[in-house]
């Protein structure tokens, strides 16, 4: 079973890896433009 990354804002599965390292890891909805460590991961 595989697993989709949504926005925490705007529900929107276009999440991408925004930055990694020593900061943690970051991401961003590229249709909301929401930056941050946290995501809605739920089962397909």
């Amino acid at each position: 079973m595989s697993s989709v990354k949504k926005c925490p804002s705007c529900g929107s599965v276009n999440i991408t890896l925004w930055m990694g390292g020593n900061l943690g890891i970051q991401y961003q909805c590229k249709d909301c433009k929401y930056h941050g460590p946290l995501v809605v991961e739920e089962d397909e």
